[in-house]
């Protein structure tokens, strides 16, 4: 499972993930739309990858 830092630590489940976007990148709505259809296994591809993008974007700006 990926983790995404966020200002109360690190967040490591769907649940978590779901609070830590929907407080730092609310404005994104492709990842609403498929944090709230991530029923097919197209979408869970979709998710992973933007899960991995998010998570490079998490530490590029810790840098």
């Amino acid at each position: 499972m990926y983790k995404f830092s966020n200002d109360l630590g690190y967040a490591d489940s769907d649940l978590d993930y779901a609070v830590y976007e929907e407080k730092v990148i609310h404005t994104n709505s492709r990842l609403r739309t498929l944090r709230t259809s991530i029923t097919s296994p197209r979408h869970e591809k979709e998710y992973d990858t933007l899960a991995r993008l998010m998570e490079q974007q998490t530490i590029l700006l810790q840098q």
